[in-house]
């Protein structure tokens, strides 16, 4: 199932708006401009590659966005804005083992301290686009801590993942007030 282009510009709580939708494989990319909630939204779907805009004023990030039993066949969400995240729990991304491309923007920017993305253990591989989106996310795209005098926040990786990054990118990971385990 095919789910046509839908206007969210009204939306400001995603809370399992898609939740369920077992029969849903594709989905046109969201436009989630006003949306503050995102939790459980695309749980229990099919969808294989998810495309989401503006997501710069989600304040939460709730357990199991991506989560539950198919959140296994997920390979691909581009572009997370978590310039705002005042909530990252820990279950976001439950089950996604086959996620190999995740593009996150501004990780870090917000008070959260702690990001756990140990359940993608394929986060990164399968290419050199899925790496580059590990690399976007971790370094090119993420907040300098840092320079900005915030707190270090911990980014927690399966091992699989973090054995993509060289010693150089951990460094500057590193740099930017984060630290790996």
């Amino acid at each position: 199932v095919f789910l046509p282009a839908l206007d969210w510009s009204n939306v400001t709580n995603a809370r399992n708006a898609l939740a369920e939708c077992s029969n849903l494989i594709f989905i046109p990319p969201l436009d989630f401009s006003n949306v503050e909630v995102i939790e459980g939204a695309f749980v229990n779907t099919n969808i294989m590659e998810l495309a989401i805009r503006n997501t710069g004023k989600v304040t939460t990030w709730g357990y199991s966005c991506f989560g539950g039993s198919h959140a296994r066949k997920i390979t691909k969400i581009d572009y997370l804005d978590w310039a705002s995240a005042s909530s990252v729990y820990s279950g976001i991304f439950n089950a996604c083992s086959s996620l190999r491309f995740l593009k996150v923007v501004n990780l870090g920017k917000s008070a959260v301290k702690t990001f756990q993305f140990q359940p993608l253990l394929e986060w990164g591989k399968g290419g050199e686009e899925n790496r580059q989106s590990l690399i976007d996310s971790l370094i090119t795209y993420s907040y300098d801590r840092a320079s900005a005098g915030m707190a270090t926040a911990t980014i927690q990786l399966h091992a699989n993942t973090k054995a993509l990054l060289t010693e150089e990118e951990i460094a500057q990971i590193t740099a930017k007030g984060f630290t790996i385990s």
